[in-house]
């Protein structure tokens, strides 16, 4: 796959990074965001976004290949408060703003819907989708939603993906959300944007918070930066392993960065980065 990074004439300069363990982790917000992905999706033009918690810095962090991926796409955000306090710490008077894949999420498809851009879904679970869509159809009458295609929990062959990449271009979609969970919906993104000019956007667990098939923490520990918390103890056998195997890595990688600066972020030559298909 190519690597190479579009260019963005047709609208605004991508926004200015901060490096936090490797990750370079951009410095915007919800608004500015949409608006950039809203451009993009009527120029029709590529744009790589991905929502990156404190798991998915982690593991760019502890492996190189990850990390090449991630520095291949155009745009990082902290989705979790840990990543965004990490990178407002180490960089200090610095303002990066958290930017929540569920949020980036419901705040794109409101702006699609009044720009009359369509949108494809992919990942999850059939259920999943069917109750996203039935909750839009109610919420954003004026979404336009091309196509929609559950993941299928295991490693693709070179036809499948390309009979997915046909689907989602003939569907007609100027914007694509995937939603396999990280660090599969980010390997998927880096195999397959190549073949794709539109915005496409990994977005976690936005599927199933729209969906109504988890639940996500009320607004006020979503402001004070616990939604983490929430989602331990509502899937504690899931992610509390994720955050206690994770979260001292972060941690001491934070402090190492301080001390003799962040991991290198050269990407590594094609030949040395696998092929997964994940799908």
């Amino acid at each position: 796959m190519s690597t190479d990074k579009p260019t963005h004439e047709a609208y605004s300069p991508l926004p200015e990074g901060r490096n936090v363990l490797g990750s370079v982790i951009s410095d915007t917000s919800i608004s500015d965001l949409g608006r950039l992905i809203i451009s993009a999706a009527h120029a029709q033009r590529r744009l790589t976004v991905a929502a990156l918690a404190l798991h998915g810095v982690t593991l760019g962090y502890r492996r190189p290949v990850f990390r090449s991926r991630l520095s291949a796409f155009d745009i990082l955000t902290p989705d979790g408060a840990p990543v965004a306090l990490a990178a407002r710490w180490l960089y200090r008077g610095k303002r990066i703003r958290r930017v929540p894949g569920p949020d980036l999420t419901t705040s794109v498809l409101k702006l699609a819907a009044s720009s009359g851009l369509p949108v494809f879904f992919f990942g999850n679970t059939s259920k999943t989708l069917d109750l996203m869509r039935q909750r839009l159809a109610s919420e954003l009458p004026d979404l336009c939603i091309a196509g929609a295609c559950p993941s299928m929990f295991r490693q693709t062959n070179q036809a499948e993906q390309e009979e997915l990449r046909n689907e989602i271009i003939n569907s007609g979609a100027r914007i694509l959300f995937v939603g396999l969970g990280c660090p599969r919906q980010e390997v998927w993104m880096y195999e397959n944007a190549y073949a794709l000019e539109m915005p496409i956007i990994t977005v976690g667990a936005a599927f199933d918070f729209i969906g109504g098939t988890i639940p996500r923490a009320p607004q006020w520990m979503r402001q004070i930066g616990l939604e983490w918390l929430f989602r331990i103890l509502s899937e504690p056998k899931r992610l509390l392993i994720r955050y206690l195997s994770t979260g001292p890595y972060f941690i001491l990688g934070c402090l190492k960065q301080v001390v003799v600066g962040p991991p290198n972020q050269a990407p590594l030559k094609p030949e040395e980065i696998h092929v997964e298909h994940f799908g």
